[in-house]
């Protein structure tokens, strides 16, 4: 920490006092309004492991599995991408940033890489992500999954005896919408009692 001050000092003598305002470094909390920087609020979300695992993002998801974090002037910036950004750098225009490991929640540098579009594509195809791929076959991965297995057999028992989604939503890390997608059958359809009639 003694090293990042040190580093904001550096800036901000560099500095005239028009920029001090709005040039406040990424790194160590805002100095006017003592709020968390972006890195901060990055890493309080992160379950670092070890080196070569997987690190899952443990704040909000968005679609397909991908970590989001206001970011970089953005409501929702993937977390993937601003962990590159961290430690690597802007991401080129027109490139995007994927991953070796295929987890999407993944935030680890290391698992990281950057290509185009169509290498993104070939990777999805090669990896068997594409196209075809039922929407509740990506729930499987572990680290995409707020649920336990255990847990969805209770959603599904409570479904059935008439319980309301929304009373069932409250009581677990999930939202109505996707206790909906369980009892309609396009999530966990994998677990005991396919779909549930209601």
């Amino acid at each position: 920490m003694a090293a990042v001050r040190r580093e904001l000092d550096d800036a901000i003598l560099g500095m005239d006092a028009g920029e001090m305002t709005t040039s406040i470094s990424y790194r160590g909390r805002n100095q006017h309004t003592g709020a968390a920087s972006e890195e901060e609020r990055f890493w309080g979300k992160v379950e670092v492991g070890e080196e070569d695992a997987c690190w899952p993002w443990l704040g909000r998801i968005g679609d397909g599995g991908y970590g989001l974090i206001r970011a970089r002037g953005k409501s929702s910036f993937r977390a993937h991408r601003l962990s590159w950004s961290l430690h690597f750098g802007a991401v080129p225009d027109g490139l995007c940033v994927l991953h070796s490991c295929d987890v999407p929640a993944c935030v680890n540098p290391k698992h990281l890489f950057l290509g185009t579009k169509k290498d993104n594509s070939r990777d999805m195809a090669r990896k068997g992500r594409a196209g075809s791929q039922r929407y509740s076959d990506r729930y499987r991965n572990p680290h995409m999954r707020r649920l336990t297995e255990a847990q969805v057999r209770e959603i599904k028992k409570r479904l059935v005896a008439g319980e309301p989604q929304s009373v069932i939503a409250a009581d677990y890390p999930v939202g109505k919408t996707q206790i909906n997608n369980i009892a309609c059958g396009r999530a966990w359809a994998w677990t005991e009692g396919k779909k549930v009639e209601a």
